[in-house]
C-alpha cells in the first residue's frame, strides 16, 4: 500500500482521473446554471449538502481524489525523510509539504469560512455576535466613472462593543479589513434611498494556502538551483 501511494504512476493516474471529473463538470454546469448560480456565495460543503446528486457527483469525485492525493503526499514526504536527508533530496519533501498546506487551506475555506451579507444605509450598523467584526456605515458614494462606468465607495467605522475603533473604507477592488474580517462591496445605489450591499468574509484557510504556495515555490527554486548547479559541474 505504501509503495502504491508513493508511485509516480499513482500520481499520474489520480491527476488523469481529476481531469475526467473536471471535464464532466464543464459539461454539466452549462445546462444547470440555475443550480450552480449560488455556489460562489456559499460554503462549498454547505452547497453540496443541498445540491442534487445528479448535479454535484463530479465534485464529490474530485474531493475524493484530492483526499487520496493528500494521503499520497504524506506518504511521499515520509518516504523522502527516511534515513539521511541530503540536499539533493530536500526539494521533494518541501514541495509536497507546500501541496499539503494548500490542500488544508482549501479544506478550511470550503468548510469553516464565513460569508455574511448586509444591506445597509448611512447610520446603519451590522452586528454578528462575534462571528465577524462589527461595523457601521456612515457614507455611501456613487458617481459616474470613465473607466468602470460607476464608482462605488462606502465609508464607516469598525466597532468594538458599539464604539468606533477604526475608520472603514471600501473601494472597488479594495476591500476593508480588520482582525481577519474582510468587507467587499457587492452593490450600492443612491435611489430611492442610499443603500449598499456588503459582504463580510472571514477565511481561516487563506493563510495556510498562502504559506503552502510559498513553501511550494521554495521547493521549486531549490530544484531549479540543483539543476543549474548540476549543469555547471558537468
Amino acid at each position: 500500500m505504501f509503495r502504491l501511494l508513493t508511485s509516480v504512476k499513482t500520481q499520474i493516474g489520480l491527476f488523469a482521473m481529476a481531469l475526467v471529473f473536471f471535464l464532466a463538470g464543464s459539461l454539466i454546469i452549462p445546462g444547470r446554471m440555475e443550480e450552480f448560480s449560488g455556489i460562489n456565495d456559499a460554503l462549498l460543503l454547505g452547497w453540496l449538502s443541498e445540491a442534487r446528486p445528479s448535479a454535484s457527483w463530479w465534485i464529490y469525485g474530485l474531493i475524493t481524489i484530492l483526499g487520496v492525493i493528500a494521503l499520497s503526499t504524506v506518504a511521499c514526504i515520509l518516504d523522502a525523510l527516511r534515513g539521511t536527508v541530503s540536499f539533493k533530496a530536500l526539494p521533494a519533501p518541501i514541495i509536497h509539504t507546500g501541496m499539503l498546506f494548500v490542500l488544508l487551506g482549501h479544506l478550511l475555506t470550503a468548510s469553516v469560512s464565513l460569508r455574511l451579507e448586509y444591506t445597509l444605509g448611512p447610520g446603519d450598523s451590522a452586528y454578528s455576535s462575534g462571528a465577524a467584526e462589527d461595523f457601521r456605515v456612515d457614507e455611501i458614494i456613487v458617481r459616474p466613472d470613465a473607466v468602470i462606468e460607476t464608482y462605488r465607495e462606502v465609508r464607516g467605522q469598525w466597532l468594538k462593543g458599539g464604539a468606533a475603533v477604526k475608520p472603514m473604507l471600501i473601494k472597488p477592488g479594495a476591500p476593508a479589513s480588520y482582525h481577519g474580517t474582510w468587507l467587499f462591496i457587492k452593490s450600492a445605489d443612491l435611489l430611492p434611498s442610499p443603500k449598499a450591499t456588503l459582504r463580510a468574509q472571514r477565511d481561516p484557510g487563506a493563510p495556510f494556502a498562502l504559506a503552502g504556495g510559498g513553501i511550494f515555490a521554495l521547493g521549486c527554486i531549490l530544484l531549479l538551483f540543483q539543476g543549474r548547479a548540476g549543469r555547471m559541474v558537468s
